[in-house]
């Protein structure tokens, strides 16, 4: 009984801690790692769109617009599922600057370029484009460091509600191996060596002998045993 006490305990314990942390591996992919991924893809939009501007500036409006146009709506729509999937607390006040940022970056290349006096214009470019694009980009690497450094404590924490998860079954095994060979130890000493003893009393007892005495101690049924024989001995005779 103290034995199945002790498993159910230890297995309740541990399906309830792998519980947890499946819990936990959900949460983080369902938060985290979304904002992730989100942040990511608004890393690449502006990448595109810096790329398209340095195209308006070699008066390649085609293809520039057409990039321009597909990165804004991808940017965009990543920029409200990271306003959405906000997590952190910090990561509200970066999404604000990013989106402010943003706005100044979107307006400054939505004004004329290509057969202006900033097509060709580097000077204009690192002074207007540039710094946007590089504070852009700053800002999104910190949201993705906040949800990564949030992951890496995740994980750091999930290690260790696993290991406590194991360690009860761990516990479980090694007690019921010395269980064992202490119920082992002791149904040997106060069952079966007195067991032995009446059965070899028995066998070598004389019938001039008034008294069986198999020399056990115990204040239990072995004692009644032994008793019970003494009393038929005595009808016996």
């Amino acid at each position: 009984l103290l034995l199945n006490i002790l498993m159910i305990a230890s297995g309740g314990f541990s399906v309830y801690e792998l519980g947890f942390v499946n819990n936990k591996v959900e949460t983080i992919l369902k938060n985290n790692y979304r904002s992730l991924q989100f942040a990511k893809k608004m890393q690449e939009a502006i990448e595109s769109e810096n790329s398209a501007v340095l195209l308006l500036m070699h008066n390649d409006w085609e293809n520039a617009s057409k990039i321009l146009h597909q990165s804004d709506s991808v940017f965009s729509a990543n920029l409200q599922n990271a306003t959405d999937n906000i997590t952190e607390s910090q990561e509200d006040e970066l999404i604000h600057s990013v989106r402010k940022i943003y706005f100044d970056f979107k307006q400054t290349w939505q004004q004329p370029i290509a057969g202006t006096n900033k097509a060709n214009n580097l000077d204009w470019y690192y002074t207007h484009i540039y710094t946007k694009y590089l504070s852009l980009k700053e800002n999104i690497k910190k949201i993705m460091a906040l949800n990564q450094k949030k992951i890496f404590d995740e994980a750091q924490y999930m290690r260790e509600r696993k290991r406590r998860a194991i360690l009860p079954g761990i516990i479980a095994v090694i007690s019921a191996i010395i269980y064992s060979f202490l119920f082992g130890f002791f149904i040997s000493h106060y069952t079966v060596r007195p067991l032995k003893r009446i059965i070899h009393k028995i066998r070598t007892y004389h019938t001039n002998e008034s008294y069986f005495d198999a020399n056990i101690k115990t204040n239990d049924e072995l004692k009644e045993l032994e008793e019970a024989i003494q009393n038929l001995i005595n009808e016996l005779k």
